[in-house]
């Protein structure tokens, strides 16, 4: 944006950096760093008398704002009335109050980004006998989603236990009962319809 006020002989002039000059007899060079600058043009009038026009050359400066977000998996947030929910880099450009550009590069990565949280890794086994040592059921990563559910059938398909986003290991107790040793099968269902399967053993 270029604003021009001109009383008597001075001339403001405001341009953004790397802008050049041809206005009103004045040839100024690209400017290439912000700030203020003066320029003086002798003229000559028609009876001969000096004059000088006096140019203040206020270069602005461009902004631009790099910053970093860090998100939790299945945790979302809103920039510029968008949405985001996964990895991304997201491009913003407002105007300053001076009416020179701004822009805000925005960043967005996983809290944690060296876990594989792409990946769901229910446990094969587990051995509820309380030595320390897998005695539970568990899901590796499944805390990396949300809005998911988790379902134990016994091999008579009989449902156990049901999780709706709120999964916690399995110690193999059902109505206060420790269940026998044999195989036991899961079914994950994730937000959008997506499903896992499979069996795990438990072991005494």
């Amino acid at each position: 944006m270029i604003l021009f006020a001109a009383k008597k002989a001075h001339i403001a002039f405001f341009a953004k950096i790397s802008f050049s000059i041809i206005e009103n007899g004045f040839n100024l060079p690209i400017q290439t760093e912000s700030g203020e600058k003066i320029y003086s043009l002798h003229l000559l009038s028609q009876n001969g008398c000096d004059s000088i026009v006096q140019l203040n050359l206020q270069v602005l400066p461009e902004y631009e704002i790099a910053r970093q977000v860090f998100i939790e998996h299945g945790e979302s947030i809103q920039i510029d009335n968008q949405t985001y929910s996964f990895p991304t880099e997201v491009i913003s450009r407002y105007t300053s109050v001076s009416g020179c550009d701004s822009v805000v590069v925005t960043t967005i990565s996983w809290k944690d980004d060296s876990s594989e949280c792409d990946e769901l890794i229910p446990d094969k086994y587990f051995s509820p006998n309380n030595d320390g040592v897998q005695d539970t059921w568990n899901i590796k990563n499944i805390e990396c989603y949300d809005g998911y559910v988790v379902e134990i059938y016994d091999r008579f398909s009989k449902l156990l236990i049901r999780y709706e986003g709120n999964f916690t290991p399995w110690n193999g107790i059902y109505l206060g009962n420790p269940q026998q040793a044999t195989d036991y099968w899961y079914l994950i269902t994730l937000k959008g319809g997506k499903t896992f399967s499979g069996h795990f053993t438990l072991k005494r």
